[in-house]
């Protein structure tokens, strides 16, 4: 390992003395796992005055690297600070780990071994990190990490579990052609940048319950020996959208509003065109009472009922793009196209309401059928393919940070 500046183009991968060490060489002509006594100390104060960390090819121990981590500066809660650093091809023992450790500028981990588990719960990645090829025998814990820069998992081969619940990944996530030969978690993790996982493949359970994606997210080009969990998980982009998302949301029926809620957001929709139509009769009478203008009530009827209409229409509009109503907002609900669940558009939003002619029979039929249908659809919902969900649905963007993210 390399604690001075160093010309990485200038050293060579075999260049520790000792014999089958593929370490990269100290100034002492050998790299720091086979440093000795003093010279392993004087090579550590030197990293602890924030020298940059090349420990290309060096096998770790947790003794080993419990030194290093020591030698480095502390933040005011006591976590230490690496800046650049490289362990490219380096190797790490089981008990070797990295929780709570701040990279401070970018750190590179590709094609390195861990012989156990990889533990970086808490970590901190303030510039780029890179983990290209690298390979975890054991568990990887990034619970909670977050990523300031570019993540790159690109061929990554995880043997155990990979957990990256709550992890905040600030720039793009790249996690293509990796492999996780057993469960992979990313509950409740925060991809503010595109996510691709072009390649990767899933040969145990993949959780994405309650994680937001505020970017694109290439999701249908990876490979899962079974559907991901979507519980609560939020997509920004129409077409980043997994179909395994969707027919998730289908097929649990968990998102759908309740009958009572839809009537009720019906009801309170309805107040401002009939007080309209009201008022406009209302001073039609006051008008032929007072002043006997004949046809004054038919009349201000007509301007009331044009203006209902209106009301009306603007309102359908306005849930073509947004998925609500004045009603629907008040309820918590929102109107979605089932393929897709984003907002089916002011069309398919007028065209909805008329065919609520359908649901009128017989017997109001239509209206009660969410009352027993899977998807809680009217006839109406039906034949434009669309649900009312409850909340923001499964698949709706995160808002923009005020004090947090949404899901």
């Amino acid at each position: 390992m390399t604690v001075t500046e160093l010309d990485a183009s200038d050293v060579p991968w075999e260049c520790c003395a000792r014999p089958g060490c593929t370490g990269v060489r100290s100034s002492h002509a050998t790299c720091l796992a086979h440093l000795d006594g003093e010279e392993r100390a004087t090579a550590l104060r030197l990293l602890g005055r924030g020298r940059p960390l090349d420990a290309r090819g060096v096998r770790f121990d947790a003794a080993l690297l419990t030194q290093l981590l020591d030698a480095t500066p502390c933040d005011d809660a006591g976590r230490p600070i690496l800046k650049a650093a490289r362990f490219d091809r380096a190797s790490f023992a089981p008990g070797a780990g990295f929780d709570r450790v701040v990279f401070a500028k970018e750190v590179s981990f590709d094609r390195a071994h861990f012989e156990g588990d990889a533990p970086f719960e808490g970590a901190r990645f303030d510039g780029h990190a890179r983990f290209a090829r690298a390979l975890v025998a054991g568990r990887a814990v990034f619970d909670g990490a977050t990523f300031g820069g570019q993540a790159w998992f690109g061929g990554a081969r995880f043997k155990g579990p990979a957990s990256f619940e709550r992890c905040e990944f600030a720039g793009m996530a790249w996690f293509a052609k990796a492999e996780f030969a057993t469960e992979a978690e990313f509950a409740a993790a925060t991809f503010r940048g595109d996510a691709t996982f072009d390649g990767a493949r899933f040969d145990g359970r993949v959780g994405f319950a309650g994680a937001a994606f505020a970017a694109g997210a290439a999701l249908e080009r990876a490979l899962f020996h079974a559907d991901p969990d979507y519980r609560g998980t939020t997509f920004s982009d129409r077409g980043a959208v997994p179909k395994a998302a969707v027919r998730q949301a289908i097929r649990t029926g968990v998102a759908f509003a309740p009958w009572p809620a839809r009537a009720g957001a019906a009801l309170i929709d309805a107040v401002v065109p009939a007080a309209t139509v009201c008022a406009a009769i209302l001073v039609g009478v006051a008008l032929q009472v007072e002043f006997h203008y004949e046809g004054a009530v038919a009349t201000f009827a007509g301007v009331g009922g044009v203006a209902a209409v209106v009301v009306v229409v603007r309102a359908l509009v306005e849930q073509g793009h947004t998925g609500q109503t004045r009603g629907k907002r008040r309820l918590g609900i929102r109107l979605v196209g089932e393929r897709d669940g984003h907002p089916i558009g002011p069309r398919r939003s007028v065209a909805r309401h008329l065919l609520h002619v359908v649901d009128a029979v017989p017997l109001a039929a239509g209206w009660l059928r969410p009352l027993w249908h899977r998807k809680r659809q009217t006839f109406a919902d039906t034949l434009v393919g669309a649900v009312v969900v409850k909340g923001a649905g499964w698949n709706r963007p995160p808002k923009p940070e005020a004090g947090g993210s949404c899901c």
